[in-house]
């Protein structure tokens, strides 16, 4: 198995823009846990290689070329470098898989730098971009989070009850469900509270969560 392995990736080194996206691949898959990277080598393998692989001689594999460029930018650590290169996939190719996805990396670059605003701008376009796959509903979560740094509460709740109906991120809903458990808390809405931890105890899939959900019930009682 490792022997195909390795003879198909010299076979993709063949092409100078194959070799940048498995680069990229390979590294964000090492070298990183964060959500951010598990979407990049989702994107890469999914969106990015599919499209590239299939769709030659077009405007997707000019997307597809950017985008490759832009995450090994990304990759080696280069981020004013990768910030504008996504900025181009996004400007440049509005219509193509890959503008969403450049918008959903650019939100979280600018989220990671504390410049909430701007972040919120991108997530937005990789939510309303009708190509954007499962990354339009993680934006939802994304922006979540930015409203919830702003300290607007209510909006981070909103788009929190949005992801929770995107069936593209079910994988998600979990998490989604305790982290409007403690906004539920954080506003004061017990009731809301209790019922998305109800709804996490009654979640097969969502052990992880199990135990704090328990607790946070517990702490109801109390109040």
């Amino acid at each position: 198995m490792e022997i195909k392995y390795s003879k198909r990736k010299q076979e993709l080194r063949s092409d100078p823009v194959m070799e940048g996206i498995v680069n990229a691949r390979d590294f964000v898959r090492e070298n990183s846990n964060t959500l951010l990277s598990v979407v990049i080598v989702a994107l890469l393998v999914v969106g990015g290689f599919a499209a590239y692989t299939h769709v030659k001689r077009s405007s997707q594999e000019r997307a597809a070329d950017a985008f490759g460029k832009a995450i090994t930018a990304y990759a080696a650590g280069n981020n004013a470098r990768a910030v504008e290169a996504f900025s181009l996939v996004a400007d440049k190719y509005r219509s193509a898989p890959q503008a969403a996805y450049a918008a959903y990396i650019l939100g979280h670059l600018y989220l990671g730098q504390g410049n909430f605003d701007e972040a919120a701008t991108w997530f937005e376009v990789a939510v309303n971009h009708k190509n954007g796959g499962f990354v339009s509903g993680e934006a939802l979560e994304s922006l979540a989070l930015c409203y919830e740094a702003k300290n607007d509460l209510a909006r981070a709740f909103e788009y929190l009850q949005k992801a929770l109906a995107e069936k593209s991120v079910k994988y998600r809903h979990p998490a989604i469900r305790w982290k409007l458990a403690l906004l539920s808390r954080k506003m004061g809405r017990h009731e809301q509270m209790r019922q998305y931890c109800q709804a996490i105890l009654s979640d097969t899939l969502a052990s992880q969560y199990r135990q704090k959900a328990e607790n946070l019930l517990a702490e109801l009682k109390v109040l």
